[in-house]
């Protein structure tokens, strides 16, 4: 059996990814490039995994949380969970442990949390490319 997936994904929240990467967008071009599976993978960050999750729904398609954690040394660790609330365990771990330095949205655009509906709901406003101190 093949499966077809990527478990790499940012949203508009990353600040490496782009402001269409709206939930909708996301799901919607994985189902039309007839993927299995996604992770949803902001860096340090859930914020947007239950818009996307939600957003999945009612398709065929397997939307994992995850999230793409760095350690003190710079070191980039895409990290998958069973479900939500594993996540959200971690990301509280991660959330107390990174290096808080306000987002320059100049430099490094915004970091928009986005509902189901891909209406903004907020910025995270700490820039999200900053390491933990683990």
């Amino acid at each position: 059996m093949k499966v077809f997936y990527d478990f790499h994904l940012h949203t508009a929240l990353s600040p490496c990814g782009d402001v269409e990467m709206t939930p909708n967008n996301i799901v919607n071009l994985a189902t039309l490039l007839e993927l299995d599976c996604i992770a949803i993978t902001d860096h340090n960050s859930i914020q947007n995994i239950e818009s996307c999750l939600k957003v999945a729904e009612d398709t065929d398609l397997i939307v994992l949380p995850g999230m793409e954690a760095e350690t003190s040394e710079e070191i980039h660790v895409v990290c998958l969970f069973p479900d939500i609330e594993c996540c959200k365990s971690f990301y509280k771990v991660i959330n107390e442990r990174l290096i808080k330095i306000p987002n320059n949205e100049k430099i490094f655009g915004p970091q928009i949390i986005l509902d189901e509906n891909d209406e903004e709901v907020g910025k995270y406003e700490n820039l999200l490319l900053s390491p933990t101190n683990i």
